[in-house]
Order: C-alpha cells, then structure tokens, then sequence
C-alpha cells in the first residue's frame, strides 16, 4: 500500500484564477431549490398582504432572466378596508351596508402559462349586486346618475386590479434582489466559509 499526501486549501488561499472558477461552479448552489425563498413569501402572504388589505392564498413566481418571468398571487381583497385605506374619499363609501351584504371581497385569480403580474385578473363578484341595491335604495330616477354608479363601480375594479399587481411586482422586485444576492461573489464566500470547504489546487472540492 502507497500512502500518498495531497496539499487542500480553503479558498482565501487558492489562486485568484482558481477563485474565479470555483465561485462560477457555486454559482446556483444556494438556489438549486426555492428554500431561499420561503422567508419571503411567507412575509408578503401574512404581514404585507394584511398591509394592503389582501387575503393571499398562493404567490407564483418565475425568475430572473426571461421576458415572461414575475410574480402573481390568487386571493381576496377585502373591500371596504382597500377602500378605506385607498380611497377614503370615494362616495360608494357612504354604501357601506349593500357592501357588507353583498361584496365583502372581491377574489383575485391567475392564469395562463406565464407567472407575471399581467395573468391576475379579478374572479367572479358581486359588485353588480352592490350597485343595483344602491340604485333601488336611492330611487335613481336620473339615467345619468346611474350610469355614473355603475361607471363609478368599474373604476373601483380597476384600481383593486392594479394596486393587486402592484402588490405582486413589489413581491417580484424583492425575490429578484434576494436572487441576486443569492448568487453573488459575497454569498457564495460565506457558503464556503461557512461549511469550511476545502478544495485540491485546482479548484476540485475535496
């Protein structure tokens, strides 16, 4: 039997040229699966979505190099809250009760092959019944003011829909600057560090 001795280094000491390829070969070691992640959806589907007055039930994401990544969600705004938080001087306010009974929440659904913001869109609702028993309490006589009610109703759509993928671009912004990390020169040092890696001159890990 031939005992034969190989010198190891940990990787301050390899040749920067070394380095360069090690770091490369790690380069998505820390994101080979989405654990990196968790801690950030986690925080948008509790604390930030009760922030913005949304109920979330599942967030997707696709990333970070292809047109067609982003992130969505699919859940449930809550209305008279969104309401109060961004519109508190909007007049279907003063309709608080044909709210209460008949569209407490309006769902936020997602679809299509792609996870960007542009596949959200908002489920079936009860809006429509909101606005025809704000007309039939108010005895709108005036067809003018009636289609202003249910013109009022489809701006109130429209801004629940943008500030829901509002919500999933800020979500997609965050995991992007966490990827990026993630991958970085700095987080793979402290990888390798902190398992205490050691590696032959060339650059194989022992």
């Amino acid at each position: 039997m031939e005992t034969i001795q190989v010198n190891v280094y940990p990787f301050a000491e390899l040749d920067p040229k070394v380095q360069a390829k090690v770091l490369d070969k790690f380069r998505d070691v820390l994101v080979n699966d989405r654990d990196w992640a968790e801690h950030i959806l986690d925080y948008y589907k509790t604390d930030k979505a009760a922030e913005w007055c949304f109920d979330i039930q599942d967030i997707f994401y696709s990333g970070f190099s292809s047109q067609g990544d982003g992130a969505s969600w699919k859940g449930n705004v809550k209305v008279l809250p969104w309401m109060e938080k961004n519109q508190p001087d909007n007049p279907l306010l003063k309709h608080r009760e044909a709210f209460t009974e008949y569209c407490t929440e309006i769902p936020i659904v997602q679809g299509g092959y792609y996870c960007h913001h542009k596949t959200m869109s908002l489920g079936d609702n009860d809006l429509r019944l909101v606005a025809n028993e704000i007309v039939k309490q108010d005895h709108y006589e005036e067809k003018s003011r009636e289609a202003k009610l249910y013109e009022a109703i489809e701006d109130l759509e429209t801004a629940i829909l943008k500030d829901a993928q509002d919500f999933a671009q800020e979500i997609y912004s965050t995991l992007e600057q966490e990827y990026e990390y993630q991958t970085s020169d700095e987080a793979i040092k402290e990888h390798l560090d902190a398992n205490e890696h050691k590696f032959f001159a060339d650059g194989r890990i022992f």
